[in-house]
């Protein structure tokens, strides 16, 4: 194997932190404003991107100053379990609304109850409620 060349490596790592903060920071603000599946993804993305060169910068002064090659792997392995956890948020998520699941937020129960308190109402059937987008859900109802 060749020689890693420490100082290009370190240089690189250091754009890339950067240039991923700030793509994270726009992405968090942007999740603010509106909570989409697609913005959650490629934050996820960027924030994986932001640890990847941490742990560069990381691991290279802790191997620069004690030698311990297996902090590498370490830091590897704890950077991919990070990244798995809001894989796993962002799937369970769009299952949700592939899914056509009703969203957590609402109560089925609740709301048929609202619509029967409603004068003139006599009964409610064929109801369906289920998620379009993360932030967008549907209903329909024979009334």
């Amino acid at each position: 194997p060749r020689p890693v060349e420490s100082g290009i490596m370190i240089l690189i790592a250091f754009i890339g932190l950067i240039a991923n903060i700030v793509l994270t920071i726009i992405l968090m603000i942007s999740l603010k404003k509106e909570n989409n599946i697609n913005i959650q993804s490629a934050l996820w993305h960027f924030i994986g991107d932001l640890l990847n060169s941490l742990g560069i910068i990381v691991a290279f002064v802790l191997i620069h100053f004690t030698g311990w090659n297996i902090i590498d792997p370490i830091i590897s392995i704890l950077i991919s379990l990070i990244i798995l956890r809001g894989g796993y948020k962002i799937i369970k998520n769009a299952s949700k609304v592939l899914m056509e699941r009703v969203p957590d937020r609402y109560d089925t129960d609740e709301i048929m109850g609202a619509m029967k308190d409603v004068e003139g109402v006599i009964d409610i059937h064929e109801f369906h409620l289920w998620s379009v987008t993360t932030n967008q859900s549907s209903l329909s109802a024979h009334v």
